[in-house]
């Protein structure tokens, strides 16, 4: 009797934790477009995130889970054959992976989970990473050693690269002064969105070899430092970029945007810089995808226009993406019609954290019923903060936020609006309340 060459179920159903965010998203999209017949369910650990997935998702089973809640992960994994797993700085793995590992067994119908998110060298000797940045890469370690003690069926994915989509937080430098500013560590490439597309076909694959493997993944491609990234800028935009890397230079741009754990990344990224030699271009992403991915040449090419601030007449017309793309912002500092419509509001807004002064931009478009929807961008680090529950009623104006950056925390901000001036506050849970100010652009 022959032996089936591959021989792992496909999952019939399939569970997206963290399905609003970056990967989350396209990996959903690509499971709808490539495998219909698949039942989906898409989780987030918060009731905003939860809303968005019905908006953008209509018609799919979405629930509210979190690593650190037991009940909602046994609730969440419920009947699900496959799953996507990714956490998120700050992250308490040990607790965590714990509870997963608990509830996955309860239900006792996994035969397939990704886990991604590896990223801080877990597979590096330890001896390697200097002793007061052990516990900075600890979390990594510590999830990989307790998924495989549990037995069950599970793919590890190492970003094994940095996200090209990590250059739109550099972008202050370059339309101020077509200046890339960022630490000159070299490390291979990669784009979100060919991550996402890669976890969905191995999950969609009935090759039973990909589980116990442990995957570093980066695009095959671009292996360079930021002075070389400044290059291939000047390169592909025709526009002179320069670079910048001291210590200095590097803290002064982006304190304000990371607050106190950036000396702490200055060190890791030194370390990498010193242990630079782990990294190798491979062509396991090629191989999966079943073409190239996507390079950086392509992705700032597709980008231009918001890393240089320029309007629609000044940038050339990008071209296609490889993959669908994702939706590009605003750019910050522009004129108020690239960033909203007419009929839009748009504040200039500053929050007084402990850290310093934060300017943002935001836009409030008013969808009657005492209702508003819009944007929130920090104008320091060129971050997009959702904006959930608007709400008006009278002169308050009251919404819901996330940080990402330094660290994820929600916020949720009530101001009073006189005339052209806004006043309020920023909640910030146990970081406290922090005043917010702004003006009506144009007034």
């Amino acid at each position: 009797m022959s032996v089936p060459y591959n021989r792992k179920p496909i999952p019939r159903s399939i569970l997206i934790f963290g399905a609003s965010g970056t990967l989350g998203g396209p990996l959903a999209r690509f499971l709808q477009r490539e495998a219909p017949q698949i039942r989906l369910r898409l989780a987030s650990s918060r009731e905003e995130g939860c809303e968005a997935l019905r908006r953008d998702f209509p018609g799919v089973d979405v629930v509210q889970a979190d690593y650190y809640d037991l009940p909602t992960l046994e609730v969440a994994v419920q009947g699900m054959e496959g799953l996507f797993v990714n956490t998120t700085l700050p992250k308490d793995e040990q607790t965590a992976m714990s509870n997963l590992i608990a509830a996955v067994k309860k239900a006792h119908c996994a035969v397939h989970i990704i886990r991604a998110g590896l990223g801080m060298q877990p597979e590096a000797n330890e001896h390697r990473v200097p002793e007061d940045m052990r516990d900075f890469i600890a979390g990594d370690r510590i999830a990989k050693r307790l998924l495989d003690e549990s037995g069950l069926p599970v793919t590890y994915f190492n970003f094994g690269a940095s996200f090209t989509e990590n250059l739109l937080t550099m972008k202050a430098g370059l339309i101020r002064e077509r200046k890339l500013i960022w630490h000159n560590r070299k490390v291979p490439h990669m784009d979100k969105r060919d991550i996402a597309e890669a976890a969905g076909r191995i999950l969609l694959s009935d090759n039973h070899r990909h589980i116990g493997q442990f995957h570093t993944l980066n695009n095959g491609q671009d292996l360079l430092n930021y002075a070389q990234i400044a290059d291939l800028m000047t390169q592909v935009w025709g526009e002179k970029i320069t670079f910048e890397g001291s210590k200095e230079a590097v803290i002064s741009e982006y304190m304000d945007s990371y607050g106190t754990i950036f000396p702490k990344l200055w060190d890791f990224f030194q370390m990498e810089q010193d242990n630079e030699e782990v990294w190798a271009l491979n062509d396991f992403m090629e191989r999966t995808l079943g073409r190239k991915p996507i390079s950086l040449r392509e992705w700032l090419r597709e980008n231009k226009r918001e890393l240089l601030g320029l309007d629609a007449s000044q940038a050339a017309t990008a071209p296609a993406a490889t993959t669908a793309p994702t939706a590009t912002a605003p750019v910050p500092g522009a004129a108020p019609a690239a960033a909203a419509a007419s009929s839009d509001e748009v504040w200039d807004c500053v929050i007084a954290t402990p850290i310093g002064k934060v300017p943002y931009e935001l836009v409030v478009r008013r969808a009657g019923g005492g209702t508003w929807t819009g944007t929130m961008k920090d104008l320091k680090s060129g971050a997009d903060l959702p904006v959930r529950d608007g709400k008006i009623n009278g002169s308050t104006m009251t919404w819901g936020s996330e940080l990402t950056k330094p660290f994820k925390m929600k916020l949720k901000i009530e101001v009073q609006v006189q005339g052209k001036e806004l006043s309020g506050q920023a909640s910030a849970g146990m970081m406290g309340k922090s005043a917010m100010q702004g003006t009506l652009r144009g007034a």
